[in-house]
């Protein structure tokens, strides 16, 4: 799980918030096997959506 650096533009919540959010989430599942389980099977679904040719492509 990586924290953003900065909130997306135009979320409206502040980046000390959002970082605190993001860093307190990331240690709890990271600390937590069946939370870290559970979020990389959420992720797997999601891309199993996509091609395989797909999940490949660069991101900018």
């Amino acid at each position: 799980m990586k924290v953003l650096p900065a909130p997306p533009a135009g979320l409206g919540v502040p980046a000390a918030s959002l970082a605190g959010l993001q860093t307190a989430h990331s240690e709890h599942v990271r600390s937590d096997p069946a939370s870290l389980e559970q979020l990389r099977k959420r992720n797997q679904q999601y891309l199993e959506r996509f091609d395989e040719a797909e999940r490949d492509e660069e991101l900018p």
